[in-house]
């Protein structure tokens, strides 16, 4: 316990920890009034324009559908061409309500609550725990710290546990900034409107569960590597080379791995599930893959392991100092 004491004091020091903190929370109050923005009830001007739209295109679809329909049917079937389902539509008459202005319902704006807890939550604890361990390499207090405390062990599991708590708190207090900020608005314009408690809960427990083990992951990679960036900047680069290159269409056989990917199985972990897939060629078909939230957690729960087991390893066996 002393020594997990001496850790928290130490985190508390770290003003680069601090300032991940702040800029984290500042980012998740821009995100929270996005949201607040999108919950608030239309304006009468913003009615009064949608009935408009509404009323310009239904006059015009009554005069023209049959030509419109006529006109799809003419090259419905083709490769890349519109289907016998898609011409049908046109004879289905508009209705008011899908030109009415978009609110945002109580569930959907909780789970972007929730899920963007997570990530921000998650992105800040993942720095935050590889810098607190990476600092400890580049300025090499490690070296001293151990002379005073030289259980490796007991050292390896103080840090490990310090980096838990905070980025456990870090995504508590993303998720309850965001989704406050969520309920108060709801409570003043639509009270008769906000729904069920169950599942936001859920979902911060999974996003506080994640929390803990990417600031594990952070904390690891920063042993491993001893250095700060690397530890951060190896999950985020290959976050963005997946979402900006599409790497994995470069791999053959790559779409049919997306079971496997890490990110795959954090949705699913995260939405209690996920339905993802891939293209197939030969069949010209699309091939859906479903996730369960248990392989997910197994999925996260063994890479966080793997990680930890492996820097404790390196912990124990290396020199500290390069």
């Amino acid at each position: 316990m002393r020594l997990l004491g001496a850790e928290l004091t130490r985190w508390r020091h770290r003003k680069g920890l601090w300032a991940t903190v702040l800029v984290t929370l500042a980012i998740a109050a821009v995100v929270c009034g996005t949201l607040v923005t999108a919950s608030l009830p239309p304006s009468a001007e913003a009615k009064a324009e949608a009935q408009r739209q509404f009323e310009e295109y239904y006059a015009e679809w009554e005069t023209n559908h049959d030509q419109w329909y006529a006109d799809c049917m003419a090259t419905a079937g083709g490769e890349g061409a519109p289907t016998v389902w898609d011409c049908e539509s046109q004879n289905v008459a508009p209705v008011a309500e899908s030109y009415g202005p978009s609110v945002m319902p109580w569930a959907d704006g909780m789970q972007g609550a929730m899920m963007g807890a997570a990530v921000l939550g998650g992105l800040a604890a993942l720095v935050a725990g590889a810098s607190f361990l990476g600092a400890e390499y580049r300025h090499g207090t490690i070296s001293t710290w151990l002379t005073f405390a030289p259980n490796r062990t007991a050292v390896f599991a103080s840090k490990m546990a310090v980096s838990v708590l905070a980025g456990m708190a870090v995504v508590a207090a993303v998720g309850l900034l965001q989704a406050g900020g969520l309920a108060l608005s709801f409570g003043v314009l639509r009270p008769t409107e906000i729904g069920d408690w169950g599942e936001p809960l859920r979902m911060m427990g999974r996003a506080l569960g994640l929390g803990a083990m990417v600031a594990l992951m952070g904390a690891s990679l920063a042993v491993l590597f001893k250095n700060t960036v690397a530890g951060a900047a190896v999950p985020i680069t290959y976050m963005l080379a997946g979402a900006f290159f599409g790497v994995l269409n470069l791999v053959p056989f790559g779409p049919q791995l997306r079971r496997w990917l890490p990110e795959s199985n954090l949705y699913a972990y995260l939405a209690n599930g996920y339905e993802t897939g891939h293209f197939d060629e030969a069949k010209r078909e699309w091939v859906p893959v479903f996730i369960s939230a248990a392989q997910g957690t197994t999925y996260l729960l063994v890479l966080t392991g793997a990680l930890v087991l492996a820097a404790f390893v390196v912990f124990r066996r290396r020199d500290v100092t390069d």
